[in-house]
């Protein structure tokens, strides 16, 4: 085996700890990468006299890493095209993400989309049945809600839409 990328020794230093990670190339595998966390061991003279430590593998962690990130790309290539709004609103009903597609049949710029709210693209009749749906959602009384209702445009013309709703909660939950 041999290093493909020399880096320098250390890497990072956190008080007596040394960590570096580093690429190791051989036939069965061309591109490992290696994480280690080393101490220096000292005789009672508090001289280092060599050093103990772990290797991990974190190949695979990598891999993951790459296929996530093109899963997130692959995602937001297909958002941009997709007649499907997929949007991301916050519990407050103020948008957090909106795609290309809500914001051509909103009639706004996403600048504009952004600062606004719920209520504020939501014809006023249809409105408080369809934040009470919300409102459920949040409390955990219910899981998802499809409802039909009327989105005003920023022409003030009156467009219908098939809202699918449901929480997405972070890992605290």
């Amino acid at each position: 085996m041999r290093t493909t990328k020399p880096l320098p020794w250390p890497l990072t230093q956190t008080g007596s700890y040394r960590v570096l990670t580093f690429w190791i190339s051989d036939k069965i595998r061309p591109t490992n990468r290696f994480y280690v966390h080393s101490i220096p061991l000292k005789n009672v003279a508090g001289e280092v006299t060599g050093f103990a430590g772990t290797l991990i593998e974190t190949t695979h962690i990598k891999e993951v890493e790459v296929a996530l990130k093109n899963t997130y790309e692959q995602l937001e290539k297909a958002q941009l095209f997709s007649k499907v709004m997929v949007c991301h609103v916050g519990l407050d009903g103020t948008w957090l993400k909106v795609s290309p597609a809500l914001c051509e049949t909103l009639g706004y710029a996403e600048s504009e989309l952004m600062g606004k709210h719920l209520k504020d693209v939501t014809h006023p009749e249809d409105f408080p049945s369809s934040w009470d749906q919300c409102e459920k959602l949040i409390r955990g009384e219910i899981k998802s809600f499809d409802l039909e209702i009327r989105c005003v445009r920023n022409d003030w013309a009156t467009v219908w839409a098939y809202l699918n709703c449901s929480v997405v909660e972070d890992a605290q939950g």
